[in-house]
């Protein structure tokens, strides 16, 4: 994250988001939903994102990116440790996420079998009709839960 380091001028969102690689919208929104707090403004009104800014938004994309569910990232950020939220909260955070993506992934493999089992009965030069809709009508189909990424 060099250009974290680097910033001791302000940039500006479109900067804020090339340097911690996200999108400017994803910026406002995170303002919107106050995980970070409003920025600082030029006198022409233009925002300004200062390292500090830059540090926030970098670990809560990171967060993201890993899954995490935005209501998770705010109670690390309200930590009163916040530069380093505490290690137990985030050890029990990051062990009920992990839990969520294992049961995600044995989910996707029930899928990805089913659908192994499906295509391989399909010789999909049937013209008569497809074998795999067939197939699909009288199979039973896994059940598979969201991974739920945005909130709560």
């Amino acid at each position: 994250m060099d250009g974290i380091t680097r910033s001791r001028a302000g940039v500006s969102r479109s900067k804020a988001a090339r340097i911690i690689g996200s999108h400017p919208e994803t910026i406002r929104y995170y303002e919107k939903i106050g995980l970070i707090s409003p920025p600082q403004r030029t006198a022409s009104g233009y925002r300004q994102y200062f390292e500090g800014d830059l540090s926030r938004l970098s670990f809560i994309v990171k967060l993201r990116t890993l899954g995490f569910r935005v209501d998770d990232i705010r109670v690390l950020l309200d930590d009163p440790r916040a530069a380093s939220p505490a290690c137990q909260t985030m050890a029990q955070i990051a062990g009920k996420h992990l839990i969520a993506v294992k049961q995600k992934i044995t989910e996707l493999r029930k899928l990805e079998a089913v659908l192994a089992d499906l295509l391989s009965d399909c010789s999909r030069n049937d013209v008569t009709g497809c074998r795999f809709v067939e197939r699909l009508v009288e199979i039973e189909v896994p059940q598979i839960r969201a991974l739920d990424t945005k909130s709560s």
